[in-house]
């Protein structure tokens, strides 16, 4: 027969496991990009083709982060494929608390060519978020405090992005309990303004995605 004291002493030892289980179906799955399985990071998707690889790579064996880098591969005036480079994760699911705010973060460098346009999207699908006179609230995320997620240039930046549950104004927190259903975050290299192709050699490398609640 198990002691009471046994139970206890394997209770305590399970709550920190059950604990870090919760904060782990909280996290961006690889964000450190350390774990690649057929040409793209793992529980991530990006765009290399089969006869143009390389446009998204590891950065580093030891440190992980995902490199992104225009090859031109196409001629978009002859062919249907684009020579933009992404990667996204769409499977992120979390239970967001009143009052809580809600963070995404990365590090990042960009390396562009030309006036080509580096950039991060991210969207929140929400079940019912509503004010205290009870209206609707569509929810978006504010990127180092813009709305814009386009990425300036430079190496060892961050970024930071908040979502904002006013579409009128600023708040970070959450008015009620709410479950996010879908967090889609999505990285990316685009034309400039005035262009339309990439111009090759612009390089992209994000590195520990992260999101968390505060």
């Amino acid at each position: 027969m198990r002691s009471k004291n046994n139970s206890t002493s394997i209770t305590a030892l399970l709550m920190p496991l059950l604990f870090s289980a919760a904060l782990h179906a909280q996290q961006i799955p690889n964000g450190d990009f350390k774990k690649w399985v057929d040409g793209c990071p793992a529980s991530w998707y990006c765009n290399n083709d089969a006869d143009c690889r390389g446009k998204v790579t590891q950065a580093d064996k030891l440190s992980g982060g995902a490199k992104l880098t225009v090859m031109h591969c196409f001629d978009p005036s002859k062919e249907d494929r684009s020579n933009n480079v992404s990667l996204n994760y769409d499977d992120l699911r979390a239970k967001i608390q009143k009052n809580k705010k809600v963070r995404i973060s990365f590090d990042y460098s960009w390396t562009p060519v030309s006036n080509d346009a580096a950039f991060v999207s991210i969207d929140i699908d929400l079940a019912d978020v509503r004010d205290a006179a009870g209206n609707t609230l569509s929810a978006s995320f504010n990127y180092n405090g813009n709305k814009d997620g386009t990425l300036k240039a430079g190496t060892g930046l961050q970024m930071d992005c908040l979502v904002n549950f006013d579409p009128d104004g600023r708040n970070y927190n959450c008015p009620d309990d709410v479950m996010a259903e879908s967090i889609r975050t999505t990285f990316g290299i685009m034309p400039g303004a005035g262009s339309h192709d990439v111009h090759k050699g612009s390089v992209l490398i994000i590195n520990h995605a992260k999101f968390t609640l505060e």
